[in-house]
């Protein structure tokens, strides 16, 4: 198949921002689907709509491939739900099927050398799946009734019972850890579940059993197990103790948590309804489309360098950033907010100020952080015209003297 190349802003759009402490915050692929993500040190690889792009994390030169329909099903919709790449290179890629791209009717694994060669793996029960290649060069299939293991032979199977699994990680000793949930979800024992290679160890929690579905898990290097589950929150096991983060005794969002990822020894990022989520073990902040630079609420994925480097996948575009905020400033934010609308915008866009902020500053900014305007606040109700501006994204940033507020807008003909 045929490369394209993409050189900075070519056919998916690459855009960027820098704050006011010069925290990188950059956007790639705006309006476009994102899926898994991974990176080969030098390069990071993202599931764009039905492609799989290897970007330069330096230059921006990209290049492109069209992830192949499958030989077994007759889905034309599909996307990389995950990417794992190993010590040679090579990238194993997990491709649903189905409804929504949720896999219903099986997914496929595709390996992928980098260059031009797809092989398929069909795999009848492989639904709601994970694909983890470990520190001795395995890769790790998850799929709804088991473990399977490939070890450059042939695939190993391992069936700890009749349960639904739907969650997995590795650890830094090489253990598995899964979900272990009883076949219907919620009606029966459900698992943390430990595998060393030998053995499996099982690890009871009654709040696993009310609606316990977890739908992710990642490990930190002290050992750490952190869960995000469908309805109770964020729960944390360290070997002996469990813990639980929720609406009624934390600042946590949404009890509804996916896509954790440990960052260092214990930070913790997770999607959340709200959007992306931190936790340091003290505090809770949310990142959204209304205080950030997140082009989407949406969540699909998150990754992290080990130089604490993000890269989050949303259903509208991937946002990279370095740090520990994605906001446009790290100024403080004012408690007063303001109303904008209209949202997409044509020729123009109403804001709403209250009387407390009457005679503070207003400034848009486009994508880059260029200023476009710049005035005072005399009356409540402002009419802006945008008629000028090209489409895309822009920022309007309210600064009083107690702080400050931003919202962002679209303009589009």
């Amino acid at each position: 198949m045929k490369n394209i190349t993409l050189i900075f802003i070519g056919f998916f759009c690459i855009t960027s921002f820098l704050n006011a402490q010069n925290t990188n915050v950059k956007t790639y692929f705006e309006g476009h689907f994102i899926g898994g993500i991974a990176d080969d040190v030098n390069n990071v690889w993202v599931g764009v709509d039905n492609s799989i792009v290897k970007m330069d994390k330096v230059t921006g030169e990209a290049y492109s491939w069209t992830i192949p329909i499958s030989n077994e099903y007759n889905y034309t919709e599909r996307y990389a739900s995950s990417i794992s790449l190993n010590n040679s290179g090579v990238a194993w890629i997990i491709s649903p099927n189905g409804v929504g791209g949720y896999g219903l009717n099986g997914n496929y694994i595709l390996i992928f050398d980098g260059i031009s060669i797809w092989t398929e793996i069909t795999w009848p029960n492989l639904f709601f799946a994970n694909l983890i290649i470990d520190q001795n060069d395995y890769v790790w299939v998850q799929d709804i009734m088991g473990l399977h293991k490939f070890d450059g032979f042939g695939w190993i199977d391992y069936i700890p019972g009749h349960y639904w699994i739907n969650s997995f990680a590795v650890d830094s000793q090489n253990n598995k850890w899964l979900f272990l949930g009883d076949i219907p979800l919620d009606r029966g024992p459900s698992f943390l579940a430990k595998f060393d290679g030998t053995q499996f160890h099982m690890y009871d929690y009654d709040y696993l059993y009310t609606n316990g579905a977890i739908w992710s898990i990642d490990v930190s290097p002290t050992g750490k197990v952190w869960m995000g589950a469908r309805t109770n929150g964020l729960i944390t096991f360290d070997g002996t103790n469990w813990e639980v983060y929720d609406a009624s005794n934390s600042e946590i969002p949404s009890n509804w948590v996916a896509n954790v990822t440990v960052e260092g020894d214990n930070v913790i990022w997770m999607s959340t309804e709200s959007g992306l989520t931190r936790f340091d073990g003290a505090t809770w902040e949310t990142f959204n489309t209304e205080n950030s630079m997140l082009p989407s609420n949406k969540i699909n994925s998150i990754f992290i360098e080990e130089n604490g480097t993000k890269w989050v996948g949303t259903d509208n575009g991937l946002i990279f950033f370095t740090g520990n905020s994605l906001s446009t400033s790290n100024e403080q934010y004012s408690g007063v907010q303001f109303k904008l609308f209209p949202n997409p915008a044509n020729d123009f866009i109403i804001l709403k100020m209250p009387l407390e902020v009457l005679g503070s500053t207003v400034e848009v900014y486009n994508i880059l952080g260029k200023s476009l305007k710049s005035f005072r606040t005399f009356e409540n109700n402002i009419r802006l015209d945008v008629s000028s501006f090209s489409n895309g994204l822009y920022f309007i940033r309210l600064q009083t003297p107690n702080g400050m507020a931003i919202k962002k807008f679209v303009k589009q003909n």
